[in-house]
This record gives structure tokens, sequence and C-alpha cells, in this order.
């Protein structure tokens, strides 16, 4: 699988099992971003973990599996909305 290349990061709340991952990000450099949304956290306040194991422990996700490098996913209100970014 191409994801067991790239990293994934995961904020303490998602890899805790505190919060959802309401925000998917892949970045340009192929790697992702798994996070809950909120702002109540540091930036150095992260896990580190292979992309396909992210996608694996969180496999209702895996329909972003697809998301091109520079885009992101958002969950707002129930409902996700893909976008790009800028990182």
């Amino acid at each position: 699988m191409e994801h067991d290349k790239h990293s994934a990061f995961l904020c303490s709340h998602v890899a805790d099992g505190l919060r959802p991952v309401n925000l998917i990000a892949h970045e340009r450099d192929h790697d992702w971003q798994f996070l809950c949304g909120e702002y109540d956290h540091g930036d150095d306040d992260c896990v580190l973990v292979c992309s396909a194991c992210a996608f694996e422990r969180f496999s209702d996700l895996s329909p972003y599996q697809t998301l091109e490098p520079g885009f992101l996913a958002e969950c707002i209100n129930g409902e996700w909305v893909i976008s790009t970014f800028d990182h």
C-alpha cells in the first residue's frame, strides 16, 4: 500500500480516543494529518504513525485515502467538505 511510505500526525485528542477525527489533511509532501479540529493543543501535541496505520485505525475514513495532496476534508455540521489548503 502506498500509504505505508508516509507519516500521519494525529493530535493527542484523536490518538487518545477523546475526540473524533474532524479534519484530514493530505500534505503536499504526501504526509497526512488526522485532527480533532479544535485549537486547544500545541503544535508539538501529536502522535506520529504510518498513514496506513491511521487509515486502518479509522476505517470509516477510508473513502478519503484518495484525497489528493494539498487538499483537506473537514467535517462541518456532520457533512464532510473537501477544499484546498496551503501548509
